[in-house]
């Protein structure tokens, strides 16, 4: 039973040639040029992508129950968050360990906090600089075992299978809706704006409200209830739900 529960949290991925990243680990820190003014390195220790979401997690180890973030790291981290996250589809964690966590042992411990939380000042609020470096406390984190951990990552990719699924079937809706109006959902540009208000004020006396509706659906490409939206939008149109 033991030997089954540990193969169950065997690793997704590991280092097979530990020498060798550690050299190319090296190679990049001597790209830096003498008299750069560095506050720390910027990589992550581990970014994993699932159609079009982001889990970024970089651990940290506790010294006296507190975890040093080098500050133009977390100016990195900020920057890397806001770009990931525009669709909300980015979970960016920084965890705390003690060094010698048994991470073989899912009842193990470690503290977490997320980036949102960062960001919105929940983490450290009273920020100050030490060695260029700011300090977080045990007791601001979120404590969780490997076993939780491991529930949670199982939690976020299941979030991505279950946006992903919600957009590919909009999307196959949208599709069938595009076989009768070819630009249904479709960005209107400038020039369609444009062409629609002088198209409306030409035909102003000519046709009924609907008739000229129907055939601006058929120049655009769109349904009437776009249309009516679009029209109402621009001020031609007191009301156009119909």
């Amino acid at each position: 039973m033991h030997r089954k529960l540990l193969s169950y949290y065997r690793p997704k991925h590991t280092i097979f040639d530990i020498e060798k990243f550690a050299d190319e680990r090296s190679k990049l820190g001597g790209l830096a040029q003498e008299g750069m003014k560095t506050t720390g390195g910027t990589d992550v220790d581990w970014m994993i992508e699932h159609r079009g979401g982001f889990i970024v997690m970089e651990n940290k180890t506790f010294s006296k129950d507190w975890i040093r973030l080098p500050v133009g790291q977390m100016i990195t981290f900020e920057q890397m968050y806001k770009k990931l996250n525009v669709d909300d589809k980015c979970h960016f964690l920084i965890f705390g360990f003690e060094a010698n966590v048994d991470f073989k042992n899912p009842k193990s411990t470690a503290w977490y906090f997320d980036m949102e939380d960062w960001k919105n000042g929940k983490i450290c609020p009273n920020r100050t600089i030490s060695f260029k470096k700011f300090g977080v406390h045990r007791r601001e984190m979120t404590k969780i075992t490997l076993e939780e951990y491991r529930v949670l990552m199982e939690k976020y990719w299941s979030e991505f299978e279950e946006t992903n699924s919600s957009e590919k079937n909009q999307n196959i809706v949208i599709q069938e809706i595009r076989k009768k109006h070819p630009s249904a959902y479709k960005t209107w540009s400038e020039l369609d704006h444009e062409l629609l208000s002088k198209f409306w004020q030409d035909k102003l006396n000519e046709q009924s409200e609907d008739g000229k509706i129907h055939e601006l659906s058929i120049r655009f490409g769109r349904n009437e209830g776009a249309i009516r939206s679009k029209l109402h939008k621009l001020g031609f149109l007191a009301d156009w739900k119909k």
